[in-house]
């Protein structure tokens, strides 16, 4: 559980700091060069974990055989077609939505969406791993389900919707003007749902 609680506070503190290099960048480069660095940053901070295990899932699922063959295909250092194809289209996937968020929602949504994005990912885990069954004994997921019970689900959750909350509700100010395409307001990282722009 603690576990929970330290990466979520990492990983919003680190999307604050993103944010406000987001909202810089986009007062000198077009909306697209930006989600695509966003992408890459996202990609390397975490050294690809994410993706490598996405790339591993999707040999597996294709692979023709038993259990054990997908497990073992799953285990193995090497990358096959269908991983490959998972991960391009998780990253085009991403790079669409943060254009689509970006071209067709209000620009305060999409500095929200920015910043809340890793603390919804992250608490995603958290009932993925209570309701799911360890694919082996001596599997790096058996530890996690092990220790992962109803009172960890019930706290990831509370604190998922604090989090989320005090972002709605209590803004702290950042200059994001004369961002490309928008009017003029000042942007906060907190408090983007209820912000009104200031008159011009």
């Amino acid at each position: 559980m603690h576990h929970y609680v330290v990466e979520s506070f990492h990983q919003f503190r680190y999307h604050s700091s993103r944010l406000d290099c987001s909202a810089l960048l986009l007062k000198i480069l077009p909306a697209e060069v930006v989600s695509a660095l966003l992408v890459l940053v996202m990609t390397i901070l975490n050294g690809g974990l994410h993706l490598d295990g996405l790339a591993d899932t999707f040999d597996a699922v294709a692979a023709r055989g038993d259990k054990d063959r997908k497990l073992a295909i799953m285990k193995d250092s090497y990358i096959g077609p269908a991983g490959v194809i998972s991960i391009v289209i998780a990253l085009l996937l991403n790079y669409v939505l943060l254009n689509a968020v970006h071209f067709h929602a209000a620009k305060d949504i999409y500095f929200g969406i920015i910043l809340l994005m890793p603390v919804v990912s992250r608490w995603t885990m958290v009932p993925a791993i209570f309701y799911g069954k360890s694919a082996r004994q001596d599997g790096m997921g058996r530890a996690f389900i092990e220790y992962t019970g109803l009172k960890e689900l019930i706290f990831s959750t509370l604190l998922m919707f604090m989090i989320d909350t005090n972002t709605v509700l209590f803004p702290v100010e950042v200059s994001c003007t004369n961002i490309r395409g928008s009017d003029n307001f000042s942007a906060a990282p907190a408090g983007y749902l209820f912000h009104t722009p200031p008159p011009s």
